[in-house]
């Protein structure tokens, strides 16, 4: 009967309601995919306490570190990362011994407690995704990882033992999910730049694409078989966009080890990136990368968005046409707290029910 009801079908289909009651119900459904279930938030409601701007804000802010909200929040770290296609990773045994299953769930579990990490910390800031000098990790993974992972035989969130790598795109559960069984793959590498952390569209290739062996071309580094197999121009519209940021990732292999040589040649990181400004910036290597990603207006643009769908299930443009203009910017002027954004986008999306003429 519950599954039936109206209320439950169609729970913005309020009208009849208090305005408070209707910014309840959308409060709910933003933060938890519920309906009103909190004492706290049916009390307001019945109050009639969802009435302006800042009783909705001081509501959100109460709720914004509630198990169920870190839930979701995650479930979105997950969406904008694309992990949920990071199903099974495994490797060839061979060049890759040691790589198995125990590994890669201790990875996953280190990416997962660094992301909430960031975000439940006080100053829940974006650009440490990116820019973090800690991971978190075990004695296996030190073990198989090296002296870059060991910390001293330590567990948990433990300081970088390296200057080569900062943050989430150095991690090796992503680099590893992003590469071939025995090889890398800068096109999947840049494609995922490109498109989940850049926020650009990409055209449909316009035919099966299948890489070049590497025992075909043993001479060739990836990046010369890439740009190889990509030099006809009717590939270059895209993957000229797509191999000058996954070629910033070729310092590490495919399961996440740091590599200077491929082969008997120098492994080279240059790249680019032209953003939607029109400005070209150049990076040196992937450190270079990392630290774009963490100040650029188009990466904060695209995580603002990629959390505004994801919470509200629509577009923040269903919402105003400037209104993804006015979250990023906020977003920025609020030194990119991921905490505060997700109490803006629950105040955005309560909006038609309490900012009526």
């Amino acid at each position: 009967v519950a599954l039936k009801s109206a209320g439950f079908l169609y729970p913005t289909a309020d009208n009849t309601s208090s305005q408070s009651q209707r910014v309840a119900n959308r409060l709910a459904l933003v933060l938890f995919d519920s309906l009103p279930s909190d004492r706290w938030l049916r009390r307001a409601a019945e109050r009639n306490e969802l009435r302006t701007e800042n009783q909705i804000r001081a509501y959100a802010e109460r709720f914004v570190g509630d198990q169920r909200v870190r839930a979701k929040t995650r479930d979105f770290l997950h969406s904008w990362l694309n992990l949920e296609h990071i199903s099974d990773i495994s490797k060839h045994a061979e060049k890759y011994p040691g790589f198995n299953e125990e590994i890669v769930d201790d990875l996953r579990k280190s990416l997962d407690r660094f992301l909430e990490h960031i975000v439940w910390s006080d100053e829940s800031d974006y650009r440490q995704f990116f820019l973090s000098e800690t991971r978190f990790t075990t004695l296996r993974l030190g073990e198989y990882y090296g002296k870059e992972w060991a910390a001293g035989g330590k567990e948990g969130l433990v300081p970088i033992q390296s200057d080569k790598a900062v943050g989430l795109l150095h991690h090796p559960y992503l680099l590893s999910g992003l590469a071939y069984h025995d090889s890398t793959s800068p096109i999947h590498r840049g494609v995922f730049l490109i498109r989940f952390m850049l926020g650009r569209v990409l055209r449909p290739p316009s035919e099966a694409f299948t890489p070049l062996s590497p025992d075909l071309h043993p001479d060739l580094t990836t990046r010369e078989r890439v740009d190889l197999q990509t030099s006809p121009d009717s590939c270059q519209v895209c993957h000229k966009k797509i191999n000058s940021l996954g070629f910033a990732l070729e310092n590490w292999d495919a399961v996440g080890k740091w590599r200077e040589n491929e082969g008997k040649k120098a492994v080279d990181t240059s790249g680019s990136y032209i953003a939607k400004d029109g400005t070209e910036v150049k990076f040196l290597d992937s450190r270079d990368l990392a630290k774009y990603l963490a100040e650029s207006e188009d990466a904060q643009r695209a995580f603002v968005s990629r959390a505004f769908q994801h919470f509200v299930k629509q577009p923040a443009a269903a919402y105003g046409a400037d209104t993804l203009d006015e979250l990023t910017r906020y977003f920025r002027e609020n030194e990119c707290n991921v905490k505060k954004l997700l109490v803006e986008i629950a105040v955005v999306a309560t909006r038609p029910a309490w900012n009526e003429s």
